[in-house]
């Protein structure tokens, strides 16, 4: 029995009471008649105090020991994963103000938007995965065997060889796909295969998605807009938004035709409409205040 334990049986009523007898009547077999029995009582329990105290004392002992292991072990480790991890990866990081391109070692390309950083491993061809903080413009090679990988938040994107979007942050993600195939991946949720033109935008907090089809998306590469089959009545309505004019298609037919092509962030208003009128075969004039297609 440890000492605590005997301490504690100690101060149990019945064990006193039992105890006491005990002392009374083999006082007179042991001659100890003279002795206070009371007295004798008093230095047991402190004599199982001490003890008490000295095992209290060695429990604090091994706990502390255990504990400054225990923190030694935790900081060992962090620094070992420290290590490991600025030893095995490679980082890039874009500065806050200019967008740089990159070529991994599998001869995929890599667009780091202003800002945004990626790492991926030093054996990078045995093992295609890149970490994206931000947003990132991929080219991938296709290598059936060796699928690429882009993990962002607590979100993954497989793919197969193609070209897509990823803009990411704490509570939100978008993921844009122009062309091949790809799978978003999330945990506890099925892969979802997306297809060329379409985009998910998924909430990170609320583990929420949404799943839609494009035919318009900046490029923030080129600093252009990208259009594919986009309605003329919609690309109008685009216009007329951006460059806070009125323009206007005449015959109700134009509307329906698919414009596909790019406009620059910089270019001017008269390029564009000329861009438009020499692609769909039409022309514009100006009208007072009022731009018609026709």
């Amino acid at each position: 029995m440890q000492p605590s334990e005997r301490v504690l049986l100690s101060e149990e009523k019945p064990m006193q009471q039992f105890l006491w007898k005990q002392f009374e009547q083999k006082s007179n077999t042991y001659l100890i008649d003279k002795i206070d029995s009371s007295e004798m009582w008093a230095k047991i329990i402190t004599v199982c105090w001490e003890e008490k105290k000295i095992a209290e004392h060695r429990a604090r002992k091994i706990r502390f020991y255990s504990l400054s292991a225990a923190v030694v072990i935790l900081l060992l480790i962090s620094v070992w994963t420290v290590n490991y991890l600025t030893n095995s990866y490679i980082k890039v990081v874009a500065p806050v103000n200019q967008k740089i391109a990159l070529t991994l070692p599998d001869s995929s390309k890599i667009w780091l938007n202003a800002g945004s950083t990626i790492r991926y491993r030093k054996e990078f061809r045995d093992e295609r995965k890149v970490l994206l903080e931000g947003e990132a413009f991929f080219d991938v090679e296709k290598k059936p065997s060796h699928p690429f990988r882009v993990y962002f938040n607590d979100a993954c994107v497989e793919v197969k060889g193609t070209e897509f979007n990823i803009r990411s942050d704490e509570d939100l993600a978008e993921i844009t796909l122009y062309s091949g195939r790809i799978d978003f991946q999330t945990e506890g949720r099925e892969n979802i295969e997306m297809k060329p033109l379409e985009r998910i935008i998924y909430k990170v907090k609320e583990r929420k998605m949404e799943q839609k089809t494009i035919n318009t998306e900046y490029d923030w590469r080129s600093d252009e807009y990208r259009f594919v089959d986009k309605p003329m009545d919609e690309l109008v309505d685009f216009i007329n938004n951006y460059y806070k004019v009125h323009l206007e298609i005449k015959d109700p037919l134009y509307k329906t035709y698919l414009f596909s092509g790019n406009i620059k962030k910089t270019e001017k208003l008269t390029d564009v409409l000329e861009k438009i009128c020499l692609t769909m075969e039409m022309n514009f004039k100006h009208k007072g205040d009022t731009i018609i297609l026709y």
